[in-house]
Parts: C-alpha cells; structure tokens; sequence
C-alpha cells in the first residue's frame, strides 16, 4: 500500500541503487540498508522512506525548516510511472505528460550520491550541513554504511549521538579520542552534568554507563 497520497503502487525502479516508488499521488525514494557489517537483524529497521513529491499540500505546509525532515515537492502527479534520472531530478510519466521532480533537498541528494558511489560528491553536502541537523545526519549516514563521514565531517555532533556512533560501529580509537581532546571532554563533562539534572537527552545512569 502507498503512504501519503494514498493507493496502490503504480510504479517502482532501482536507479543507482535508490528505489523510487510511486502511488497515484505521491513519489518516494526508498534507501536502503548497506551492507556494511551491521546486525542484519536491523536492517529492516535501517530502510529510510522520503518524500519526493505529492499532488497534496502536506498538513505541515510547504516549508523545509529542517534539512534532516524533507517536505515533497507539489505537483500535479496523476498515476506517475518512474522513468529515469533527468538534469538532476527525477523524471516521470504522468496522465498529464512528463514532469521533472527535483531531488535537491539535502538528505535525499546525500542518499542519492551515496548509493551510486559517489562519495566525495556527497561528502560536500555533509560538511555543508547546519550543526543542529549533525546527530540526525550522522544516523542517516551510518544506516548507508558511512559512519566514517559522520564521525569525521559532523563535528557537532552531541556527545551521545557520538558515542552511540562509536560503540555501534567499533571505533574505539575515535571514542578515545573524542573523550581525551580537551573541547570534546569539557563538552562532555556539561552533557553528564546535564543528564544527572535530568535535564539532557537519556536522563538515566544507563544511558551513558560504558
């Protein structure tokens, strides 16, 4: 079943490794979990659906306030069929003739480039991205097979999202040095200070007991 714009799927293909798939309504992009060594038990948990475009006005409005939350392009779809890549965008055949969907919000162009090998093409978006979208890209990055680019161009990340990303992926020599570079201990320090106020992000001991 589609999601927002309701129906059936009309359509779907495989571009570069990003599956696109269209109800009457609605396009989305589809991408998928790398095989990158993770617990295959959470790949199911690693798909992320976004959208690209839709012939209703979302209720949250048009706005795309947070690069990490894309908003769908409107346009007049009417039982689109995915076609191919086009000038940057996606091309689809609709009841009303072809229409160009721009695939220019961050995250779906980062996950584009990503899933057909471009990484350094990608990795220009990452460093372009806002500090307070840093932990948000850095999960997105790391279910593309690509905590590499997180933990080395998202400086901003929080000290938890940072030391999640360590621990899930084996990076005990960047975990050290996180924790022995002065910046990133006084940060952490406050982050601690924070979650024992109950004031931080996992307020519980547990949260961040290694």
């Amino acid at each position: 079943r589609g999601g927002e714009g309701g129906g059936s799927v009309v359509s779907m293909r495989f571009i570069h490794g990003v599956l696109y798939c269209s109800t009457y309504a609605a396009v989305h992009a589809i991408f998928f979990a790398a095989g990158d060594g993770a617990d295959e038990s959470d790949a199911a948990c690693s798909l992320d659906v976004l959208p690209v475009s839709s012939s209703r006005v979302p209720p949250r409005g048009l706005d795309d306030p947070h690069p990490s939350s894309p908003s769908p392009t409107v346009a007049a779809l009417r039982g689109p069929h995915i076609l191919t890549y086009h000038s940057g965008g996606l091309l689809v055949s609709t009841s009303a003739g072809p229409r160009l969907l721009p695939l220019s919000h961050p995250l779906i162009r980062i996950g584009a480039l990503l899933a057909a090998g471009l990484v350094d093409r990608a990795r220009r978006w990452v460093v372009a991205t806002p500090p307070p979208c840093h932990d948000g890209l850095a999960s997105f990055l790391a279910r593309r097979g690509h905590p590499g680019l997180a933990l080395g161009d998202l400086s901003s990340m929080s000290l938890v999202g940072h030391v999640d990303l360590c621990i899930r992926r084996d990076r005990a020599g960047l975990l050290e040095a996180c924790l022995l570079d002065r910046e990133r201990a006084a940060d952490a320090a406050r982050q601690v200070h924070e979650w024992d106020r109950g004031r931080g992000a996992g307020s519980s001991p547990s949260s961040y007991s290694l």
